[in-house]
């Protein structure tokens, strides 16, 4: 049997070991799985909270560009008006140039004149003899002697006098032509020759007959214009940046009829974007300005640019050929001439048929006056 320590000690364990499994956590319960609806909500709400983020970084990057392209706006205009600045200060030096260039040439001119007015004139040569006559004038032919009496002699029987080679600026005198008279007919006065032609005997008291005048018809030469024809080597045009706004400014002056404005603008941008898309248009409006301020040769000028320095084509293509060919008529129809204005409205209807310059050219021609020539 065992002791009573013994006894107490397996008493105590198992004591210990009912506290112990009385005192242990209860077991967890094992979760639900969530239903569909609950899911649905959750992706909802992430989703939401994921696009909240994106709006918030789209309007920052939004935020970002216009303050981009207000600081490259503003460069770029400060860069206009330093080129602006710059071309005036250009003009200016070129003008004092030109100025200098006058005044040195006038200075030397002027030096010249006092150095030749300074030196002492140069000993003229004696004429000659044959001159000197030539100078005093023909010399007098001796009269006829008295009826009976032997003619006198003259120095002029061996050679004929020549009043051209005395004086070659004495205008020369065509004898007239007499037609011969019929066979079988002599008039009066005449006598036949050795040769059976007839000598007409001279009559002191007949006048000459005055030479026939023949009307000549001169045909007149068909007009031609060699600016018509498609340039060799044009100016090939790109897309340039910021020559848009440049361009949209001088045609805003335009179209408000500020034509001097105009013309000033659209200079300034020919000079800067010679091979911008829109060069050839301001080209077109720049003479257009010139014509309503009627400036001819401006306008001329600026129309025959289009034709020479860019590519033909139809006005449906974005091209302004027929256009300026058609303002060339115009230009010629106000300048009252009216066969060159025929030429050209011509020759819009010929190359160009069916763009909107080609049915203008058709009612400016039934409205021109003027001789066809």
């Amino acid at each position: 049997m065992l002791g009573p320590r013994l006894r107490l000690f397996f008493a105590f364990g198992m004591l210990s070991l009912l506290v112990g499994c009385a005192s242990a956590p209860p077991p967890k319960p094992t979760p639900k799985p969530p239903d569909k609806a609950t899911l649905a909500l959750q992706k909802n709400r992430e989703l939401e909270r994921k696009n909240k983020e994106l709006s918030q970084r789209i309007a920052e990057i939004e935020r970002l560009r216009k303050k981009d392209i207000q600081q490259r706006e503003e460069s770029l205009k400060n860069l206009d008006t330093t080129l602006v600045m710059m071309e005036d200060k250009l003009l200016s030096l070129q003008s004092q140039l030109e100025a200098g260039k006058k005044a040195a040439a006038l200075a030397k001119k002027k030096a010249q004149i006092n150095s030749a007015a300074s030196r002492p004139p140069l000993p003229q040569a004696p004429a000659p003899p044959k001159a000197r006559a030539a100078l005093k004038g023909p010399p007098s032919i001796p009269r006829a002697a008295t009826r009976g009496s032997a003619p006198a002699k003259s120095p002029f029987t061996q050679k004929a006098f020549n009043l051209k080679e005395l004086d070659p600026d004495l205008p020369s005198k065509a004898k007239p032509k007499v037609a011969p008279p019929a066979r079988g007919l002599l008039p009066q006065g005449a006598k036949p020759s050795s040769r059976g032609s007839l000598i007409q005997a001279p009559n002191p008291n007949s006048s000459p007959s005055p030479p026939l005048r023949v009307r000549k018809v001169v045909k007149a030469p068909e007009q031609t214009d060699a600016d018509l024809a498609p340039p060799i080597s044009p100016i090939l045009l790109i897309q340039e940046p910021s020559a848009k706004k440049s361009y949209n400014e001088a045609f805003k002056a335009l179209s408000a009829r500020r034509f001097d404005k105009a013309i000033e603008l659209f200079n300034r941008f020919l000079r800067r974007y010679p091979n911008d898309l829109d060069a050839d248009n301001a080209q077109y409006w720049l003479g257009q300005a010139y014509f309503e301020l009627h400036a001819w040769e401006g306008a001329e000028e600026a129309f025959r640019k289009v034709l020479v320095n860019y590519n033909h084509g139809d006005t449906q293509k974005g091209y302004k050929t027929p256009d300026a060919i058609l303002m060339l008529g115009r230009l010629y129809k106000r300048k009252l001439r009216p066969s060159k204005a025929r030429y050209y409205f011509a020759e819009v209807i010929k190359r160009y048929p069916r763009s909107r310059s080609a049915a203008k050219a058709r009612e400016d021609l039934l409205n021109i006056q003027g001789p066809k020539r």
